[in-house]
């Protein structure tokens, strides 16, 4: 026996089993948390992508109702002009407040489509950055995740 282990024992097989069997569990907690994490990401992701793709196919009928109503508008201001004789129109033009009213929008959903409407190109761009918006997202998540580990253990700060 060398002169080493006698101060320092030999590892035996079974403790190099249970160091093994120990870093291949610590192995396996890491791959699930990513696993998980990761998984997530993609969950919330297609989520996203869902509710775009409603809000896009919302939009489209929208787009088609408000394309017919204006192909029908410009018909009869059309036929105005040309003197014909044309049915209705006498109530007074739509009113686009009372439009987005009905169609769920707030006051304050109203003065906000108002102002993105006054954005210039540049700043509209910066507006609908996506980086910035994920970046708050973040913030918010770690800070919830931070104040409810608080909660739970009953810190002041």
């Amino acid at each position: 026996m060398p002169v080493i282990h006698a101060r320092i024992p030999t590892v035996t097989l079974d403790e190099q089993r249970a160091l093994q069997l120990a870093n291949a569990e610590a192995d396996e907690r890491f791959w699930s948390v990513m696993h998980d994490m990761n998984q997530e990401k993609v969950d919330g992701t297609k989520a996203l992508i869902a509710t775009a793709q409603g809000a896009i196919a919302t939009g489209e009928a929208e787009a088609s109702k408000a394309a017919n109503n204006l192909a029908r508008a410009k018909d009869r201001a059309e036929r105005i002009r040309r003197g014909e004789d044309v049915q209705g129109g006498l109530g007074g033009p739509v009113d686009f407040k009372t439009m987005l009213r009905k169609a769920g929008l707030t006051a304050t959903d109203i003065q906000h489509a108002r102002n993105v409407a006054e954005l210039t190109d540049e700043e509209f761009e910066k507006f609908v950055a996506v980086e910035p918006v994920m970046k708050v997202i973040e913030r918010a998540d770690r800070a919830r995740v931070r104040k409810l580990l608080r909660e739970r253990r009953g810190d002041d700060g």
